[in-house]
This record gives structure tokens, sequence and C-alpha cells, in this order.
């Protein structure tokens, strides 16, 4: 599996708003944080609450790499943008800076640190 094919993966989660399919693609000790959050979440529990979060604020949600990095053959980076149109017609964007570790089959995030607004070219 490509890192692109993991971000199609994670969109399809969070547009299908299932916890469990997005979880899967962290590792069992992810760390995310970001403007707003309310600390380091780190793992499966912590991560479940903080998608139901997103999902219910960014129902329509989609996500592209803006740019990648290969750290080494079992690591990736990618900065992500990530939008969904809001109740009011007007979208919500943030970015994040997202580690990728590769497994026997799959690629998964290791952490995910995001903030609001959009990458200008």
């Amino acid at each position: 599996m490509t890192i692109e094919i993991a971000v199609e993966r994670l969109q399809a989660g969070c547009q299908a708003h299932d916890i469990e399919a997005v979880t899967h693609l962290f590792t069992e000790d992810a760390t995310v944080s970001g403007e707003g959050a309310p600390g380091l979440l780190q793992g499966h529990d912590q991560l479940r609450p903080v998608l139901g979060f997103m999902f219910e604020h960014t129902p329509k949600l989609s996500i592209e790499i803006y740019q990648k990095t290969q750290i080494s053959p079992e690591s990736v980076l990618t900065w992500l943008q990530w939008s969904s149109p809001s109740a009011d017609g007007s979208f919500i964007n943030f970015r994040s800076l997202t580690v990728w570790r590769k497994t026997a089959d799959s690629w998964k995030i290791v952490s995910d640190f995001y903030g609001q607004g959009v990458f200008e070219d």
C-alpha cells in the first residue's frame, strides 16, 4: 500500500464517520495534538472521542496531500490539507503534519499535529 492509498482510506473512513476504521489507521501508541486540543492525546482510547467530535463538525471532510517526504523506507512525513463545507456554506480548513510508519501490510499514523488554515503556495 502507498501513502496515497492510506490517505484515501483515512478520507473514506472520515466521510463514513467510521471511528473504528479511522482508529485502525493509527498505531496503538499514536500521539495527536493541535490547535484547540486539550493536550497531547495518546492511543486509541483517547483518539476515539476526538474523532467523534471531528466527524460531527466536518461531515463531508476531504483530505489532500500537500507535501510528502520519505524519511526512511519505513517512515513518511506528510503535510495534509483537510477541508469540509460547513452548514453556512463556508469551509472549515485545517492542516496537519502527519508521521506515518510502514507496518507489514499498511501505513499507520504515528503522530498527527494540526492547526487551522490552509497552505498558501
